[in-house]
């Protein structure tokens, strides 16, 4: 518990881990999960990428090559037809994003609205 506890203190008492999953407090409980598939976000709507599904490595290393990290707030600025991609807003940089990968990212579009609130 000591080495834990200074674990904690020394990655100043994460929440999350680097790919956006909820990490278990002290009491081994895990917060909630949040969000919705960008695969499902129309163009113009806002949010917050939250999390990706961690269990193909080829598609965390295209999304940390391209800076796209939890926390991170995005756009959804258009679609392709027929099943091209979407394109995204991700800190001021317009990615596109396949549907493979957008069924697997999770964007908190709430934490968009409490920010423009």
């Amino acid at each position: 518990e000591e080495l834990e506890e200074r674990i904690a203190l020394a990655l100043d008492d994460p929440t999350r881990d680097p790919h956006g999953d909820p990490i278990p407090d002290r009491e081994l409980e895990v917060s909630r999960e949040t969000g919705v598939a960008l695969a499902g976000l129309e163009p113009g709507r806002e949010g917050v990428f939250g999390r990706v599904s961690d269990s193909d490595p080829e598609m965390l290393r295209y999304l940390e090559k391209r800076d796209i990290k939890p926390g991170t707030r995005i756009r959804v600025t258009g679609r392709q037809p027929f099943g091209g991609p979407m394109l995204v807003e991700f800190a001021g940089a317009e990615h596109a994003i396949g549907d493979e990968l957008a069924r697997r990212m999770l964007i908190d579009t709430r934490a968009a609205k409490r920010s423009l609130g």
